[in-house]
């Protein structure tokens, strides 16, 4: 078997009350984990597909940490629009986490949303709901926690 995810599954972490408070979360509230990374060959169009991301989690208004993301390029614009949600209360930003309150994190919230190949290892482990967003992680094998979907709001009739 893979080795790395029996150690993601006995990695000790921080009990929920105590790492959602650190995180500046609501620990009886769900929680989004959002972590979009570029896509190279995508590279111009980074910031208008967070910013369709971060529209989806506003109308959602689940508490939701998100996450900086790699330094690929497009991961500015990513960055730059994720700046822009600081001050949103249901919304806490970090560049980054140790990795322990990482696994965490993903250990005790109910969905991570973006594209990070966490989706397909950590999340799976930690028995996490994902939602794969664009064209990152399509084709790669996965388990049944991932559902893939387009960076734009589908709003055709058999679909709204």
């Amino acid at each position: 078997g893979a080795l790395a995810l029996d150690s993601i599954i006995n990695q000790p972490t921080l009990n929920k009350e105590i790492l959602f408070k650190k995180l500046g979360l609501e620990p009886k509230q769900k929680a989004i984990v959002l972590l979009f990374h570029p896509v190279i060959l995508e590279a111009k169009s980074m910031g208008t597909q967070i910013t369709e991301i971060i529209k989806a989690l506003k109308e959602v208004g689940v508490q939701t940490v998100a996450l900086y993301p790699n330094n690929d390029e497009g991961s500015r614009l990513i960055i730059r629009e994720i700046k822009k949600i600081e001050t949103n209360p249901i919304f806490k930003v970090f560049k980054n986490l140790p990795h322990q309150e990482y696994l965490g994190l993903l250990k005790y919230a109910d969905v991570l949303v973006g594209n990070s190949s966490s989706g397909l290892a950590e999340a799976l482990a930690l028995k996490l709901a994902v939602v794969n967003v664009g064209s990152r992680n399509t084709g790669r094998e996965h388990g049944e926690n991932i559902i893939f979907t387009k960076t734009q709001k589908d709003l055709s009739p058999e679909n709204s």
